[in-house]
């Protein structure tokens, strides 16, 4: 039973990394939508005043909030799955 849980641990870890970067995505075109606050909300509201050099910046703000939370779940992978190492080594 142990091998199992521990085996569907790279499933889950996978899975994670591929759904932190998505999130954010949905999160900011939840935003474009709904919000009056945000960072969604501040991107297209720069977009419609035709700022674009704020709206870059709300762009590059999101890609590396993207980048730091996948990074973080590798370092989790890396810190709580060590046997599977060999697959996440960049």
């Amino acid at each position: 039973m142990e091998a199992k849980t521990a085996s569907r641990a790279a499933f889950l870890f996978a899975g994670l990394k591929i759904n932190m970067s998505t999130s954010i995505i949905g999160a900011i075109v939840g935003e474009f939508f709904i919000a009056s606050q945000g960072l969604g909300y501040l991107l297209s509201d720069q977009i419609r005043l035709a700022n674009m050099p704020l709206a870059w910046s709300c762009i590059v703000i999101a890609a590396a909030l993207g980048i730091v939370l996948y990074e973080a779940v590798v370092l989790a992978e890396k810190r709580l799955i060590p046997w599977n190492r060999a697959r996440t080594d960049h």
